[in-house]
């Protein structure tokens, strides 16, 4: 919780719209948690994500599921136009710019975590920003 101010600062996230219908993450989502017939916890690996309906931001959780990596299926359509990637991690406030970023608005394209985020764990937040256009 630390860190949401910096997640958040300078993004228009109060227009962020759940990704309900998978339309923005397509593949990797995991599953939310539910209950057993014992009342037990099945666990809970669910990608959550959100994106700006002018397609500007997205943004998707990737909660801690243990050490190693996770991939991610993005449909870059969804996005206003070419997008910087970063991994956001939640545990120190740093960016990750993510190799060969900023990547087209066309397509889907797999997201891997960095893995560890130094806390044990490997919760992070994946952030896509459409690029201004030239003017």
């Amino acid at each position: 919780m630390a860190h949401v101010k910096s997640l958040f600062s300078g993004r228009p996230w109060y227009n962020l719209v759940p990704d309900d219908t998978h339309t923005v993450v397509t593949g990797g989502r995991g599953t939310k948690d539910t209950v057993d017939s014992r009342n037990s916890s099945t666990g809970d690996d669910y990608v959550t994500a959100a994106r700006t309906e002018d397609g500007k931001l997205v943004m998707a959780y990737t909660p801690p599921t243990g050490m190693s990596a996770r991939i991610i299926t993005v449909n870059m359509s969804k996005l206003s136009g070419p997008a910087t990637a970063q991994w956001f991690n939640p545990n120190t406030g740093a960016y990750t710019t993510i190799s060969g970023s900023p990547f087209a608005n066309s397509g889907s394209m797999n997201f891997t975590t960095p893995g560890n985020n130094d806390d044990d764990t490997n919760d992070w937040v994946l952030v896509l920003e459409a690029l201004a256009p030239a003017r």
